[in-house]
């Protein structure tokens, strides 16, 4: 699956199917990204957009993970 995901044409629905993430929540968020882009009078292409949506989906999932692994610690304290 993830050689498949190195396909550009694919890459986008590829990685949201790895990662359980809606199509729709990433266009969503897309769109999102571009007209606060076009608000703050700096309108961006597509794959600008593109590529913060997975910026900040990597941002979330780091900080989920680390969100997971204190937690983990904690637990493993109070034993």
């Amino acid at each position: 699956m993830v050689r498949a995901c190195k396909n550009w044409q694919v890459g986008v629905n590829c990685w949201a199917k790895l990662l359980r993430i809606p199509m729709s929540h990433l266009r969503q968020r897309l769109i999102d990204i571009m007209m606060q882009a076009r608000r703050n009078s700096q309108p961006i292409h597509v794959m600008e957009a593109e590529q913060l949506v997975w910026q900040q989906i990597e941002e979330e999932l780091l900080q989920s993970s680390l969100s997971v692994a204190d937690k983990s610690v904690e637990n493993n304290q109070e034993v």
